[in-house]
């Protein structure tokens, strides 16, 4: 979609990359972010390599250095030098390397840069812009404390997110709390460099790996306050009622039918599907099957049904069958499955990748991401060790100056106070993973305004919670949760887009617009003139996104759906369940897909993209096909499954490297909830460590105390583990934990995360009234901009609320052509 050759978005700006940490993955997937938008990203690690480079799984053969599967993913598209920091020498190359700097991700841990004379930088001290990257940010009462994947997905609420309720909590396959981390660094770092200039403004993105798990679980908190309940895991096993969203197995693997979706309209055309193979046939024209009252009076026969017929089908031929009948069956894929999908193939989301290094010939995944005018992707492989120091330190490399930072007010003019001041953005989206970009975009001083149409009202201002003093008859489409968080910030303007009064006025916004946002079906927007080129038409230079289910063209453009069935179309669901089970559903509300990751990727093109326009003065049109960005996040299995034939499944909480690395049960809480604690250990003297804190005879076994033993003998030991947990309540066992420096955390739900006092010390939940009905507590994302003000300031709009205002105040519109309008019938 971009032209051949062209600049990436991000071209010109130069940043330094520093890891080492157990948590440094976050800070890895933030470099590889900027890299892949066309960063020059320079990794610095020690002279004998980054510990990174050992993370397991391990390439069959080549230089035991070079072999981390993990790590080529990671690091792609950056360069790599090496420097001892610390020394005089290392401290002379370090300061160079960071005086031509634009960007400093450190995730190396709370204090390493300062020794090496790198301290924190003062506001207005010019010099690059730093993003710290730490388990729990750089102050409250948690600052300090180590901090893994797991641990922090239990901290931020991951875990309670998962499964059915009454199972063992469980994390996301791979170490997805770290990977949501790094997206929200991106975006903090982008948004800072759109800031005012570096000498009046921020010079520190201090991001909170925990809170940015916690703003990714928003709905947990939201439904603990509106009417008590905690909206993250499904019901307990059984107490769901088929047909209803379920995993159902098929010819070759499983499918997720994603019924509660699925009209009534549409049940005629799946009883007939079904007919044709001689199953249910007896339905046919009965119309007492269309309805969902009586099918739940019969699900035991509507199971029995369901199952047989998808038993003699594929998954492929249950999700092409689906599209056109406007049902909704996703193939719940693996990576083998992912490495063969048939829109990835048809849309060259897959690239060669040459690594004449490793003597490899790759394919890696593309970016969530397409541009019409800036390539995004991986432009080299992940350097060797050193490998870039000659061409780095002698001056081999085209120097290129520190950018400019320049803020978005009129004419360059520097913008105190949020970072995207004098932004406006009109988007046309609705449920989730649309108007979180929004809503963030909102939080960092953007002007949102939110489309809505009476007629067909955003589907969100419907779902529960509700606030529980509200009886359901006097409920409105004011009080839903969900939406009065996910649109806190922006201004409703209510537009009949059926009409020409109303699909005018919104050219007219759209022309007055930096950024149009859509995530219609496609096809919807072009049938209204508003395609790229119409809406050019209106600004020469604005930035459009599009936000497709699995892309705007390929063989399954047509298909529908939300975030469950990303997690089982895009790969998550099948490495995501509890140990020795078989996938699980990952929460009724999709968290990964649309509530973190599809929004994220798309406020980080966005930023992307202002940044270019700034300096070319050209607009574009962004693409996010959200199958794209899901799928990403398992650019390591899909590496390894390529390199090794090796398909990774469920793996509950277990780690390729770390043992004991899981959730444990303590004594339930006085007030009956359940508690748990989550402890990763990585090496010799963490065991030790934890040892010292259990004080339990047993674990002295000589068998454990190395880690080849700790993993081979992890069953047993969990079982120990479990045991001395059981018999402690959880504060004396985190107290126990984190006073001998082991990293653990307590497994949170919604009311923790309301509680926690680190996420209160940095004000995460904030509260601004909304009229008529309780204000949610709305999360903030987990990075503070040093100097700028961010987070919401408004609550969620009512339906309509500020049409006359906007249309007063952005088009000029007097009373009584607004009357006019009205006469129309432009509002609905």
């Amino acid at each position: 979609m971009s032209a051949a050759g062209a600049p990436g978005a991000l071209d010109g700006l130069r940043v330094v990359e520093f890891g080492g940490s157990r948590f440094a993955a976050a800070g890895a997937h933030c470099g590889r972010i900027l890299a892949g938008l066309g960063a020059d990203v320079i990794l610095v690690e020690p002279p004998g390599g980054d510990p990174a480079r050992d993370r397991p799984p391990l390439l069959p053969a080549g230089s035991e250095r070079e072999r981390s599967i993990p790590f080529l993913h990671e690091h792609a598209g950056k360069r790599g030098v090496t420097a001892r920091a610390g020394t005089p020498e290392g401290n002379e190359l370090l300061a160079a390397l960071l005086a031509g700097a634009d960007v400093v991700i450190d995730a190396s841990g709370r204090g390493q840069l300062e020794a090496c004379g790198l301290g924190r930088p003062a506001p207005g001290a010019g010099g690059p812009l730093r993003a710290s990257i730490t388990p729990y940010g750089l102050d409250g009462p948690d600052a300090g404390l180590p901090g893994t994947d797991l641990t922090l997905a239990a901290a931020g609420g991951f875990l309670l997110a998962m499964g059915w309720a009454g199972d063992p909590p469980f994390r996301w396959g791979g170490e997805l709390a770290l990977a949501v981390a790094g997206q929200q660094a991106a975006v903090g770092v982008l948004s800072a460099l759109l800031a005012p200039d570096a000498g009046e403004g921020a010079q520190l993105v201090d991001v909170s790996i925990a809170e940015c798990v916690a703003s990714a679980c928003a709905q947990m908190a939201v439904g603990v306050e509106y009417d008590g309940s905690d909206q993250g895991r499904r019901p307990p096993r059984g107490e769901s009622s088929p047909p209803a969203d379920g995993i159902y197995p098929c010819l070759d693997g499983h499918v997720v039918a994603g019924w509660g979706a699925v009209p009534a309209r549409h049940w005629p055309e799946f009883i007939e599907w079904m007919a044709q193979d001689g199953i249910a046939t007896e339905w046919v024209g009965d119309e007492r099957w269309h309805d969902p009252g009586h099918r739940l009076a019969h699900r035991e026969e509507a199971d029995r049904a369901v199952r047989a017929f998808f038993a003699r089908h594929t998954m492929d031929e249950l999700c092409d069958g689906s599209i056109p009948r406007g049902l909704m069956l996703y193939p719940l894929q693996s990576a083998a499955d992912l490495a063969r999908d048939p829109q990835l193939r048809a849309r060259g989301w897959f690239r060669p990748l040459a690594d004449p290094g490793r003597g490899l010939e790759l394919e890696v995944p593309g970016p969530p991401y397409r541009f019409s005018e800036t390539p995004a992707g991986t432009a080299r492989p992940a350097p060797l060790i050193g490998e870039h120091n000659d061409e780095i330190y002698r001056g081999r490399a085209r120097p290129l100056p520190r950018a400019p930072r320049r803020a978005l007010g009129p004419g360059g003019d520097l913008v105190p106070g949020h970072p995207l001041s004098g932004l406006r953005v009109t988007e046309l989206t609705w449920f989730i993973a649309g108007p979180l970009v929004g809503r963030w975009l909102a939080d960092q001083g953007a002007e949102v305004i939110k489309i809505e149409t009476p007629t067909r009202v955003d589907p969100a201002r419907g779902v529960a919670p509700f606030p529980a003093e509200v009886p359901p008859q006097a409920r409105t489409v004011e009080m839903s949760g969900w939406f009065n968080s996910y649109n806190a910030g922006v201004r409703s303007v209510a537009l009949d887009l059926a009409t020409g009064p109303g699909l005018d006025l919104l050219r007219r916004l759209i022309a007055e617009s930096d950024v149009f946002l859509e995530n219609f079906t496609p096809g919807t927007v072009e049938r209204w003139g508003l395609g790229y080129e119409g809406v050019r038409e209106l600004r020469p230079d604005i930035i459009m996104v599009r936000m497709p289910l699995v892309g705007s063209e390929g063989p399954r453009s047509g298909l529908a759906g939300g975030g469950n069935h990303l997690t089982a179309l895009g790969g998550l669901m099948s490495r995501s369940g509890p140990l020795g089970g078989d996938p699980s559903p990952v929460g009724p509300r999709g968290i990964m897909p649309d509530h973190a990751t599809n929004p994220l990727n798309a406020t980080i093109a966005i930023l992307a993209a202002l940044r270019r326009r700034r300096l070319t003065g050209r607009g574009q049109l962004v693409e996010i096909p959200q199958l794209e960005s899901v799928a990403g996040l398992l650019g390591p299995e899909l590496l390894e499954h390529q390199l090794t034939g090796v398909v990774r499944g469920v793996e509950g909480n277990r780690s390729p490297q770390a043992a004991p690395h899981g959730a444990y049960r303590c004594r339930d809480g006085a007030d009956g909830r359940e508690r748990w604690i989550a402890l990763a250990v990585h090496d010799d003297a963490e065991w030790r460590a934890l040892c010292g804190a259990a004080d339990q005879p047993a674990l002295s076994d000589p068998r454990f105390a190395g880690a080849p033993g700790r993993k081979a003998h992890e069953d047993e030991l969990d079982a120990l583990l479990a045991a001395w947990a059981a018999a402690r309540g959880a504060e004396e066992v985190l107290a126990a934990l984190r006073g001998a420096g082991v990293p653990s955390a307590p497994v949170r739900d919604g009311r923790d995360l309301l509680d926690d006092a680190q996420l209160t010390s940095r004000d995460h939940y904030v509260r601004p009234p909304h009229a008529g009905v309780r204000s949610p507590p709305l999360a903030r994302l987990g990075f503070r901009i040093e100097g700028a003000r961010h987070g919401p300031e408004r609550s969620a709009p009512h339906l309509g609320q500020h049409t006359a205002l906007v249309l007063s105040e952005v088009l000029g519109l007097g009373e009584a052509e607004i009357t006019e309008r009205a006469r129309l019938g432009a509002f609905g």
